[in-house]
């Protein structure tokens, strides 16, 4: 593996632990700090594994990960789930479980250093995250302003809402730099190819 796929894999797994980290405003038992990085880690580690297997490209498609990863957090803050997972040990487990998967997922198909099947342009990929983004800081302020009650404290929540708001359109701006600067290293040929075919996989060392 050369130092730049290294680099594009240690930034899915911030992504990873990014989005671990936004969906744990404010639960408890576990501390946020110890959940984001043991557990994320794990899953991240075997996700790298599952995201070759042919039964994940069906999934792979970035409209699918942004689902994936918007509509879990909006389940989460737009339903009585989150006062649930404050109760019920299984559901603050799986979602510790989701959000992990579900952002790995999302940075890979956005701009994970190997071929992903039928990956859209960049543009398309860019408008996707873009989406995200708005997304983020749309729920974030509704989470600040409190229009959104959660069972937290107020400076809890507000304080989970402006990581929220900061740390997702970091982790964004990073995944959009990883995307273009992708992009440039692709040899002439092949970004031509990419450009006349937005579904096209002849990239290198793909068969």
């Amino acid at each position: 593996m050369t130092h730049t796929h290294q680099a594009d894999g240690g930034l899915i797994l911030l992504v990873a632990i990014a989005y671990e980290v936004l969906a744990t405003v404010g639960r408890r038992p576990w501390p946020w700090w110890r959940t984001a990085f043991f557990l994320t880690g794990c899953l991240a580690l075997a996700a790298g594994r599952l995201m070759r297997h042919r039964l994940v490209h069906a999934v792979a498609h970035p409209v699918v990960a942004l689902t994936l990863n918007l509509g879990g957090l909006a389940v989460l803050f737009l339903t009585p789930l989150y006062a649930a997972t404050t109760r019920d040990p299984t559901l603050h487990l799986l979602v510790h479980v989701h959000f992990p998967i579900a952002g790995y997922l999302f940075a890979w198909v956005i701009a994970g250093p190997d071929p992903a099947p039928r990956r859209p342009s960049v543009p398309y990929r860019l408008a996707v995250l873009g989406v995200a983004i708005a997304f983020h800081s749309i729920l974030s302020q509704l989470l600040y302003a409190g229009v959104l009650d959660l069972p937290v404290p107020v400076a809890e929540r507000q304080g989970g809402a402006e990581l929220m708001y900061h740390g997702g359109d970091i982790a964004e701006l990073l995944l959009a730099g990883a995307l273009l600067a992708g992009r440039r290293r692709l040899p002439d040929r092949t970004r031509g190819r990419l450009h006349r075919d937005p579904y096209a996989t002849d990239l290198p060392g793909c068969a």
